[in-house]
This record gives C-alpha cells, structure tokens and sequence, in this order.
C-alpha cells in the first residue's frame, strides 16, 4: 500500500515544542513509524529553501525547515526543470538525493506530455554540466 500525505511540514506532531524545525522533524518521524509499523510507503512532498529556487539540481541541502526530515528518509528525490526543459523539450530532471538500500546521487531524465500528464523515458541525450545524461 502507499499513501501520499499532502504536505507534511504543516502537520503537527503528537507533542508541540518551541522551534518549528523540531515540530516538522518529529512530523517525519512520526510518519515513519506509522509507515513502518502498517509495511506502507509514504509519499510528501517538501519546499526548498532560496537557494534551491536558483540551483539547476536541488539537493539535500536546499530543503528548507528542517533538514533533520531527509534523515528519516528511505529515499529523497527532487524534480529539477529548468525554463529551457520545461518550454523548449518537455523535459523533467529527477535526482535521486538519497537512496538507504540502493544508488543514489543519479539524475534521471525524462520526457513530458502534458496533454496526457504522461512520463516516459527521454529518448535524447541531454547535457547537464560536463556531461550527457
């Protein structure tokens, strides 16, 4: 089974506390443990922080709130797009931030219809950085 949860830094965790960082950690933990006691995976989403609105690929350090929250992450993925891939190729970038039982640090590019909100593998090849993805 999954669940998604709808933005899980504005939840409130069981116990309140002073800093809003700590409410938001403890939100992530919270839901973990329910994730792992019913065998489910959980899906949020999260913000980045101002230097994420200007970064090409969004890591780990441009979470805004609480950075604790990637700490109880399984897996954290950010969706990167810029002007040139969103209007010019249709394309979306996927960086996988952090993977617990598998590879991370890879970028995954794919293409979109956004007629049929569809994603499929991007069939070009498409520079980022140095190198071609």
């Amino acid at each position: 089974d999954i669940v998604f949860v709808d933005y899980a830094d504005i939840m409130l965790p069981q116990r309140s506390y002073r800093e809003r960082w700590l409410e938001i950690e403890t939100s992530y933990m919270e839901l973990r443990a329910i994730a792992m006691k019913r065998n489910l995976v959980m899906v949020t989403a999260s913000q980045i922080n101002r230097e994420g609105a200007d970064a090409r690929q969004i890591k780990l350090e441009h979470v805004k709130g609480a950075y604790g929250k990637t700490h109880n992450a399984d897996v954290v993925i950010s969706l990167n797009r810029s002007i040139e891939d969103k209007f010019k190729s249709n394309l979306i970038r996927l960086y996988i931030n952090k993977n617990r039982n598998n590879v991370a640090d890879k970028e995954i590019v794919l293409s979109v219809d956004y007629e049929t909100m569809s994603f499929s593998e991007a069939q070009v090849q498409v520079p980022f950085g140095n190198a071609l993805v």
